[in-house]
């Protein structure tokens, strides 16, 4: 069986090679985690959990937090927050213990990550914070805030594999849960909210529940995660 982990065009390259010779394959192919932050949600509980997630490996993880969904009545103060945190994270020398961000792998896949930037701003999304190519040597490039971001955008429709992160403004829950689903990417999901009884769907009984369904249960496949201990942070099959 071959498992391979890479971009689309990687897995399909091996997919053909594989089929051609009768091979079984796993294939995992990127991620654009969503991170759905509701109107209840501890802010300051949410802010540092979504900072951690999105600088993990310098940005560098195919589960990481990467999309950050954001219902209006909180957006503005999030958004305040998130960029303060994110602003603090120090970059430099990956060995050193207090470093959060260290270099990407390579300059190609640094300037790839900063053109999938320049060109999500250039479709009207809004810089916060970084955006720039730092000088000096290695491949490094620093936490970067995107808001206002949409369907359209690099930052939205691709993975970005670096210290990037995209916050995509929604009116409601609802309309969090269609902007959650709305990728051609998986992997993982968290929700932040202090109202468990969203996990299903507000109605209090998971039998009969209304509206949109955040369900308490792992899945093997790209839609699954599982739940943390701490009731503020819920993960989602959208």
């Amino acid at each position: 069986m071959l498992v391979p982990a890479g971009s689309a065009a990687a897995g399909r390259a091996v997919a053909r090679q594989a089929g051609a010779n009768l091979r079984k394959t796993v294939l995992e192919l990127s991620g654009s985690d969503p991170y759905v932050v509701l109107a209840d949600a501890d802010l300051e509980l949410a802010v540092e959990s979504c900072a951690t997630s999105r600088l993990v490996n310098s940005g560098k993880s195919c589960i990481a937090a990467k999309r950050f969904i954001v219902v209006d009545a909180v957006r503005e103060e999030f958004e305040c927050r998130f960029t303060e945190r994110m602003g603090r994270a120090r970059m430099g020398d990956p060995l050193d213990p207090a470093t959060e961000v260290g270099p990407q792998a390579r300059r190609d896949l640094r300037d790839a990550l900063h053109g999938q930037v320049t060109r999500s701003l250039a479709a009207g999304a809004r810089l916060l914070l970084g955006g720039a190519v730092p000088p000096g040597a290695g491949a490094f490039y620093p936490p970067t805030v995107l808001a206002d971001v949409h369907r359209g955008m690099p930052a939205a429709d691709e993975e970005l594999f670096g210290p990037v992160a995209a916050i995509l403004p929604v009116k409601d829950e609802r309309a969090a849960i269609r902007a959650a689903n709305d990728s051609g990417f998986g992997l993982g999901a968290a929700i932040f909210t202090r109202d468990e009884s969203r996990e299903d769907g507000g109605g209090g009984t998971r039998r009969g529940a209304r509206g949109p369904r955040l369900l308490e249960r792992s899945e093997a496949d790209s839609r699954g995660g599982t739940r943390t201990r701490d009731p503020s942070i819920m993960s989602a099959v959208l």
